[in-house]
């Protein structure tokens, strides 16, 4: 693992490379073109890195015990190898995965993560053994088992919040099966899907929904009500995370080169704006350090953009907005890169990368039919 020279107050290293992406225990690499990463999140206790992959797959990555002394983070060292110690297979395209909040490597049993995918009931998975501990089942209005679109802990990990069409649907974390409240959007988002959602950290009352719709809808999770709507994207949502301290609300979209900060102050109003390249409906993940003082994201260029989210550069104005430049830019790998997640607890970052890439002959058919 590299190490770049200081930057202000931040101390930036570049992230652990997972070079094979494939590389099975018997050393045979099985990547293809159509398989590459699309994101990873580390675990709260910062342990492991868990990814998904385009060939339907979940992975996690135990972070190499050398790396737990900071010497070994000097250039002139051997880079440790990043290797997989678990792999589960869901049945269809992975749209969301979020770790249980409380995730303790030391206690066995709170070691878990959601995961949603295509046609199939929302899984509980056991990071350790690799087992299905609870399974979650979504029933839409024809009585058929529905995937979730975007998934979300509660911050006491007792509730699941599971985004669907024009909907949301609330489980408890202690009681598998069908049972749910469900919250109907369509009054406010009609025939549109809920594509990301982001609990407050400090007001647990308080949830965001992100839509395709390029609308961000703030609701109180007693009653369900909203509270008021975010307009400002040109693309659907694909992320959002709130700022430490609850005020601030970060949002991204597809196809739309630009990371939204809204002050909640003052609803409606962008207090900032980040500039990156999302040239393609592909999520592209950012992160807040711990302090929320730094804001990374990734690029469809493989660059990975850092900002110094700084209270003291607020616009003139509640109605103006500030374009913050990058601190810090490096190329961090030579596709898109479409995951990153900062440690909580080193300055170790975590990134992914990869797209689908249409090779010239796919190009021309595409052109013949049009």
């Amino acid at each position: 693992m590299d190490i770049e020279e200081d930057v202000d107050e931040l101390e930036i290293y570049k992230p652990i490379e997972i070079c094979s992406l494939l590389d099975e225990p018997n050393g045979k690499n099985n990547q293809t073109d159509e398989n590459f990463f699309r994101g990873c999140k580390w675990a709260p206790d910062g342990t492991c890195l868990l990814t998904n992959s385009n060939d339907n797959h979940l992975r996690t990555f135990d972070l190499p015990s050398e790396l737990h002394c900071k010497s070994v983070w000097r250039p002139s060292n051997q880079r440790p190898k990043l290797n997989y110690t678990l792999k589960i297979k869901e049945g269809g395209i992975i749209y969301d995965y979020v770790w249980y909040p409380k995730t303790s490597s030391i206690d066995g049993f709170t070691s878990y993560f959601l995961c949603s995918s295509m046609y199939a009931p929302i899984h509980l998975w056991d990071s350790v053994g690799g087992e299905i501990k609870a399974t979650y089942r979504p029933y839409n209005q024809v009585d058929e088992v529905t995937h979730a679109y975007s998934l979300a802990f509660s911050l006491d990990g007792n509730k699941i919040y599971a985004g669907f069409l024009s909907e949301v649907k609330i489980f408890s974390t202690d009681r598998p099966g069908r049972e749910c409240v469900s919250r109907n959007l369509k009054p406010w988002f009609r025939k549109n899907i809920v594509s990301a959602i982001a609990i407050n950290p400090v007001h647990p009352d308080i949830c965001a929904l992100g839509t395709y719709s390029k609308i961000i809808g703030l609701f109180s999770d007693s009653d369900g009500r909203p509270l008021f709507f975010l307009k400002g994207h040109n693309g659907g949502i694909t992320h959002l995370e709130f700022s430490s301290n609850g005020i601030l609300l970060f949002s991204g979209a597809r196809k739309d080169c630009e990371i939204i900060c809204w002050d909640l102050r003052n609803p409606g109003c962008i207090l900032h704006t980040f500039p990156r390249q999302v040239s393609t409906n592909q999520r592209v993940y950012f992160d807040l350090t711990s302090c929320s003082n730094y804001l990374l994201s990734g690029n469809t260029n493989g660059d990975l953009s850092i900002w110094n989210v700084n209270t003291s550069n607020l616009p003139s104005s509640p109605y103006e907005e500030s374009v913050q430049e990058p601190l810090y830019k490096f190329s961090a790998h030579q596709d898109c890169t479409n995951g990153v997640s900062v440690h909580p607890f080193y300055p170790i970052l975590g990134t992914t990368s990869g797209q689908r890439h249409v090779s010239l002959t796919d190009q021309e058919e595409i052109q013949q039919a049009l």
